[in-house]
């Protein structure tokens, strides 16, 4: 199959994707206004915002590989066969009783 090649515009160093042409103004924009010190002074004033805002969108938890001996089927049959039924038992005495 083919694809549609990617439109290009004239960047600052040449040839970029127009799709990449955001990312390119806001790095930009980042830059001017202070970058990474500026990030670092409002990360120290306000640690919760650059936790919450920044920090847990951008960086990407660790992948957790857990090895598992039984699949959950076969636990949930496991418990099934554990099971005790605790349910009284009531004995009917007499079935067709008519209170009248």
């Amino acid at each position: 199959m083919l694809t549609k090649p990617p439109a290009l515009t004239e960047g600052p160093n040449g040839l970029i994707e127009t799709s990449k042409l955001p990312r390119v103004v806001v790095q930009r924009v980042f830059e001017a206004i202070g970058g990474e010190e500026l990030m670092a002074a409002e990360a120290v004033k306000d640690p919760k915002w650059f936790i919450e805002k920044i920090y847990g969108k951008i960086v990407q938890p660790e992948k957790i590989m857990v090895e598992r001996e039984k699949s959950v089927a076969e636990l949930l049959i496991e418990l099934d066969s554990k099971m005790v039924n605790v349910t009284p038992t009531v004995e009917i005495l007499d079935a067709d009783f008519d209170p009248q």
